[in-house]
């Protein structure tokens, strides 16, 4: 089975946030789910197959607010501890439920659900509710166009700035993560998707904005992270590719390690540096982040 490189960043993500087994499904979305979701529809559930770690879900669509489908028919298989929580407020699983999916259209045609971008959520995809915001949300999302920027707010904070053509975000765009709208992510929409150098901006203890991290998209697909220090030098770069991933670490500056995994042959290799030169090389099997 091929390991495509969204279902590595999605692997990543839960390595990275830590996906509690406590953890619930969102009440409501906002704009930046709403940006960060290529695929929005909704879809009857037809069959499901639930054993004791993996639940696989079969969907029949039903409409479809944002991006395009071919499929008529969509399978999932999802960790069934979280599926379980997610429903809690919805009831169990049954054949003919309507469900609203938040989904990743991948290079040979298939989807797989997004996960959350907040730590403490199970999943964006849900069963939908008698008065559903989600679906509301949707609708009246879709055919929004903004001829000027507008900030939406979340909870009477800032959440996003940015325009919307046909409910698709266009142009500059920023996302506040925090209460301080001096920290925010800031980068290029071009119908809907990512497009070139997105970057996260946030004070030093003067007040001085710096770049902390950058994120370079080529048609929506994550290719590079850079994370930065203080001093505005390199603590991390990340490279995203089809095959393999790799991260180069530094300190002060200087190259102290590289670790590269190869999809194709399910390895790990970890070469340490000192003062520029190799000094260790250990190769593993298996994806070890």
């Amino acid at each position: 089975m091929k390991f495509h490189l969204y279902t590595f960043l999605l692997l990543l993500m839960s390595f990275q946030i830590g996906l509690a087994c406590d953890c619930e499904s969102k009440s409501e979305i906002d704009i930046w789910d709403w940006n960060r979701s290529p695929l929005i529809f909704t879809a009857k559930l037809i069959d499901f197959d639930q054993e004791e770690l993996q639940t696989r879900l079969k969907f029949e669509l039903v409409e479809v607010y944002k991006g395009s489908i071919d499929e008529e028919f969509l399978t999932y298989e999802l960790d069934t501890n979280t599926i379980q929580q997610a429903i809690n407020a919805t009831g169990p699983l049954t054949k003919g439920q309507q469900w609203i999916l938040f989904s990743h259209l991948l290079s040979d045609g298939s989807t797989e659900l997004l996960q959350p971008r907040e730590a403490g959520y199970c999943m964006l995809s849900r069963p939908i509710l008698e008065e559903d915001m989600y679906v509301s949300f949707a609708k009246r999302t879709t055919a929004k166009t903004d001829e000027r920027e507008v900030t939406y707010l979340s909870q009477g904070e800032p959440l996003a700035r940015g325009r919307l053509e046909q409910g698709l975000a266009t142009g500059l765009w920023k996302y506040y993560p925090g209460k301080d709208v001096k920290t925010y992510w800031e980068g290029l929409y071009l119908e809907g998707i990512k497009q070139g150098v997105w970057s996260l901006v946030s004070p030093d203890s003067n007040g001085q904005l710096l770049v902390r991290t950058e994120e370079h998209y080529r048609s929506g697909t994550l290719m590079e992270r850079i994370t930065f220090n203080n001093q505005g030098q390199r603590k991390t770069h990340e490279f995203y590719e089809e095959s393999s991933y790799k991260k180069y670490t530094y300190r002060k500056g200087e190259l102290s390690s590289l670790r590269v995994i190869d999809f194709k042959s399910n390895t790990t290799t970890i070469e340490k540096y000192e003062n520029g030169k190799i000094i260790s090389k250990e190769v593993e099997s298996g994806a070890k982040f």
